[in-house]
């Protein structure tokens, strides 16, 4: 398993927990049958230690490999699952580079993918970690890399190992500089447990001890593996089975444990079920059918705010009203709740920003941030979109790249339409030209239009460049959408609003919302949380977009609908 708690430590940019939190882990390990022929207690002496010194300790050093495998994985907090894996090592035959005196005609490649349900303030999303680490037949680390994918920010870390240094590499947002960790011995992979207990046979309070990588945190680290020996275990199927427990921890650079959990291995040194007791996560091993049909269908990129109120649904509103509620410690707030309200083009409640939008205007109240989302004009006392188009709004950028061919040859096409019927017309085109696909650091316009695939944002792009291409000044938007209808598995429990990129134009005099997917005109359906002016940095402001969202405090106070 990664080490899971390093990500979830301050290091990242906001602190993240697992989601549905649930009372207690007791129900996790209920009281299990006694083993027949093992002692009810145990002696201080028999005890599992974890002493700095392993003399006594079987070898760390790598084991021929044992044979191809894999194993499916479900992960569950009480009895709701939270995810899937899928791990597996095969060898491979090694590519020989001219000069390589490399004799070892196998390498061995290990991969896997994880995909957790995450959850931080009101906000849920997903979290999508691909491994691969490639070794000798013997067990020592060559290469590997870790891509995670969280919600729209994606991390790449790869590195060599040379001798007893890691050169490490890492791309995507906000990545540091490469670097080289100099280990003291051959450092192991993300790999290493799953290796140490198919490879060695541990008795009773034997530990063993190895130094690792940790790409996650991007330091070298220690893992510490220490036989409990047999115990009785609930399974899936509420059976038990007796199987080896082990004690596994990961220690960092610093020699703080970032990672504890405990481990049941079967006599082929296969995990069959782990336990994080920190995170009251649970990982059973199960076939691939099984593992998919629990887990069900969770967009990889999908992101959630939760929000307060309740919504009338297959019914599209024509009228939202929103409240940001003041925090009720603050000075600020108790002074604003003795005055009137007052329109506000731009509100900071509680360190949040909120702008006026095309659709969206806003007031301050007693109560907190009034939001009022409608295609027609606001009530007095809310303020309006009052911007007006920027040269820079009809101008190129690195994704907006109207001069190339082919966004030039699409938008040529409309270049002879009214206004009002061109803006329709480039938006249906977008919605029918381009199928979704999972959105990946954000493209030029021109490569989307090439593969003729994209992500929301991607649409976006494109949308916003065949605009302007035919002098209509566009911006792209991000905040959060409502759905079309509830999930049924989430009951009558908050809204659930997506994280949306969209585009505004500025068509016969106003500005009006455009959605990229739908080719929807003004859909009364969403809160703006930004806009991007003119050469704004679109990749920039949808991943600050993402960092800010825990933030926000959402109620949906009332909706008016289409008759």
């Amino acid at each position: 398993m990664p080490d899971l708690l390093a990500f979830l430590t301050p290091r990242r940019s906001w602190p993240v927990l697992l989601v549905l939190l649930v009372a207690g882990c007791d129900g996790l390990l209920p009281p299990r049958p006694p083993i027949a022929g093992r002692r009810q207690a145990e002696s201080a002496e028999d005890a599992p230690r974890l002493d700095a010194n392993f003399e006594s300790a079987p070898s760390a050093s790598p084991q021929p490999f044992g044979g191809d495998w894999e194993a499916w994985y479900v992960h569950r907090i009480g009895e709701q699952v939270v995810g899937l894996s899928h791990v597996s090592a095969a060898t491979v035959p090694v590519t020989k580079l001219s000069g390589d005196g490399a004799d070892d005609p196998q390498e061995v490649r290990f991969e896997r993918t994880q995909r957790l349900l995450m959850r931080t303030g009101r906000v849920q999303f997903n979290r999508l970690v691909r491994s691969v680490s490639v070794e000798t037949a013997a067990g020592a680390l060559k290469r590997f890399e870790t891509e995670t994918q969280t919600g729209p920010l994606r991390t790449v870390v790869s590195g060599t190992v040379r001798g007893s240094s890691v050169q490490l590499k890492v791309t995507g947002e906000d990545a540091p500089q490469p670097a080289t960790l100099e280990s003291s011995a051959n450092p192991r992979g993300e790999f290493a447990v799953e290796q140490a207990l198919r490879r060695n046979q541990l008795s009773k309070n034997q530990s063993l001890r190895f130094q690792v990588v940790l790409p996650t945190s991007r330091q070298l680290g220690s893992v510490v593996l220490t036989s409990r020996g047999q115990a009785s275990i609930p399974m899936l199927d509420g059976t038990f089975q007796v199987h080896d427990e082990f004690d596994v921890q990961t220690i960092d650079a610093e020699g703080t444990v970032v990672d504890q959990w405990i481990a049941w291995v079967d006599s082929q040194g296969s995990l069959v079920r782990t336990l994080r007791p920190a995170l009251r996560l649970e990982s059973l091993q199960v076939d691939r059918a099984t593992a998919e049909a629990l887990f069900g269908d969770h967009g990889v990129q999908d992101v959630h705010l939760v929000v307060s109120g309740d919504l009338e649904f297959n019914r599209r509103p024509k009228q939202l009203a929103f409240l940001l509620p003041a925090s009720d410690d603050s000075k600020e707030a108790s002074d604003e709740s003795r005055q009137e309200p007052r329109p506000n083009p731009s509100a900071s409640m509680a360190g949040m920003q909120l702008p006026t939008a095309p659709l969206q205007s806003l007031r301050e109240a007693p109560g907190g941030l009034q939001i009022l989302v409608a295609d027609d004009a606001p009530p007095a006392g809310f303020s309006e979109y009052q911007a007006e188009p920027l040269p820079a709004d009809r101008a190129a950028t690195a994704l907006i790249d109207l001069e190339h061919p082919k966004v030039q040859s699409a938008a040529a096409r409309f270049s002879s339409l009214p206004s009002e019927v061109r803006v329709a017309e480039i938006a249906q085109y977008v919605k029918n030209s381009l199928s979704i696909a999972a959105q990946q650091p954000a493209r030029p316009a021109s490569a989307v239009l090439q593969s003729g695939r994209g992500g929301e944002l991607d649409h976006a792009v494109v949308l916003a460049s065949l605009l302007r291409k035919n002098e209509v000044p566009a911006r792209i938007a991000f905040g959060v959408a409502l759905p079309i209808q509830r999930d049924p598995s989430s009951g009558s429990g908050p809204l659930m609003m997506k994280l949306r990129p969209w585009v505004t134009a500025f068509v016969d005099g106003r500005w009006v919302v455009l959605d990229a997917l739908t080719a929807r005109r003004n859909p009364v359906d969403r809160l703006c949380l930004t806009i991007c002016e003119g050469d704004a940095d679109v990749q920039a402001s949808w991943m600050d977009v993402f960092r800010r969202l825990p933030e926000y405090r959402i109620r949906l106070m009332g909706a008016r609908y289409q008759d």
